[in-house]
């Protein structure tokens, strides 16, 4: 008999657990990671959905991504304003990096996180500017005049960026590309801040600078087409910059 008593007590507690547990897990949201791409050089989207919001209406969703397998929703968390359906975000990331990424929804109640999903950003492929085929090699064509260039690679102002093609031409023409590491292969533009360039955070930004003393405005298009580690071809067209109010107009054509 009292063993019997036993097995009842077991059967209870588990009965009890089991109602208390099953209602609060589906109290909470329901959330499925759909989808990561690239976007652009230097980005990729992220897209979750919720199916459920459980119990209570969902008060936030968002995004956790990690470079090792390992991590909790705090890593890179991106916190976005509760809704049932898809939601996305656009995050910074580098070609030919690996991420680990999950998603959440949050109520009153907790929150669901799904598990990692691993994405590997595509490597860009060679770009040229549209204009590159009418300018000589290692030349560039600054208010309308083409200037034959020498050029160096590697050799910076450290507040440019950590990688400098150099350039110079007879008789008093530089043209200086800075990047915050090795050239990749894709589409670059030119920051508008080019004395704060080393802490930017946007990997596929850069800097022209022009005879020493003028920057070339922000938001021009410069081409990247890598041939083999530390060496390939930029290319750019018309990036516009201002000296005493005038506007002037340059294009380039350099390999290094």
């Amino acid at each position: 008999m009292k063993k019997t008593t036993g097995y009842l007590c077991v059967i209870l507690l588990l009965a009890m657990y089991w109602s208390c547990s099953k209602p609060y897990n589906e109290a909470l949201p329901v959330v499925q990671f759909v989808s990561a791409s690239a976007v652009g050089n230097d980005s990729i989207i992220l897209i979750g959905n919720v199916t459920s919001s459980g119990a209570d209406a969902v008060q936030y969703v968002g995004f956790a991504y990690a470079e090792q397998p390992s991590f909790d929703i705090l890593s890179n968390q991106v916190l976005l304003n509760g809704t049932t359906g898809m939601f996305s975000w656009k995050v910074k990331a580098l070609p030919d990096s690996t991420y680990y990424i999950k998603c959440f929804a949050a109520n009153s109640f907790g929150y669901a996180a799904t598990g990692n999903f691993k994405y590997t950003v595509p490597v860009g492929s060679p770009q040229s500017a549209p204009c590159a085929s009418t300018i000589p090699a290692n030349s560039v064509v600054d208010n309308k005049i083409t200037y034959s260039m020498s050029v160096n690679y590697d050799n910076t102002y450290p507040q440019y960026g950590t990688v400098g093609i150099e350039t110079s031409g007879f008789p008093s023409e530089s043209v200086n590309i800075y990047f915050n590491g090795a050239p990749a292969n894709g589409i670059y533009s030119t920051a508008s801040d080019p004395t704060n360039f080393n802490f930017d955070s946007n990997p596929y930004d850069c800097v022209i600078m022009i005879n020493s003393s003028y920057f070339t405005n922000s938001g021009g298009q410069v081409y990247v087409a890598v041939t083999s580690p530390g060496h390939g071809t930029i290319t750019f067209c018309s990036i516009p910059y201002v000296v005493s109010s005038a506007t002037y107009y340059i294009s380039g054509n350099i390999s290094y």
